[in-house]
């Protein structure tokens, strides 16, 4: 007869056992989902994939504290999310705007040009919007400063 510590060991072990396999149908169930909700296409460079193919990918990593749920999921070919790597995905998307299409095409990843010019109008607008924010903000830093000058408010 098994003693109670090695009963109790060897139900973990299959409970365990049974989870993973259980986290596996789930892990594909999931991926499944997101290819079909993307219309079996990369998020990244919009080509056509196959559910082989596709790998999930987080729009905020876990390295910044992203998380995996369908809210931080993408599906995107492997080589995407490879030159993507630990990017956020506004990041990534940004830094490519500006590279020559060559470097896609070498990198085994042919860029969609409808997408591109969407994601460029985009990150022209997220700039202006910043560099907006700063000079109101210089704006109000230098008003500050006279206004310290004046002595109409103490010194911080």
């Amino acid at each position: 007869m098994l003693s109670q510590q090695r009963l109790k060991k060897r139900l973990m072990s299959w409970l365990i056992d049974a989870l993973d396999r259980a986290s596996i149908q789930m892990r594909l169930k999931r991926k499944r989902l997101l290819w079909e909700m993307m219309d079996r296409r990369c998020a990244y460079c919009g080509n056509e994939i196959s559910l082989k193919e596709a790998t999930i990918d987080h729009r905020v990593p876990v390295l910044y504290g992203g998380v995996s749920i369908s809210k931080n999921s993408l599906c995107a070919c492997g080589s995407c999310n490879r030159v993507k790597g630990p990017l956020k995905t506004l990041e990534f998307r940004a830094r490519t705007i500006g590279l020559d299409r060559k470097f896609f095409y070498e990198s085994g990843v042919p860029i969609d040009v409808k997408r591109a010019k969407l994601w460029s109008e985009l990150y022209k607008k997220l700039l202006e919007k910043k560099k907006k924010e700063e000079k109101e903000e210089k704006e109000e830093s230098s008003l500050r400063k006279k206004l310290k000058r004046a002595g109409l408010i103490a010194n911080e």
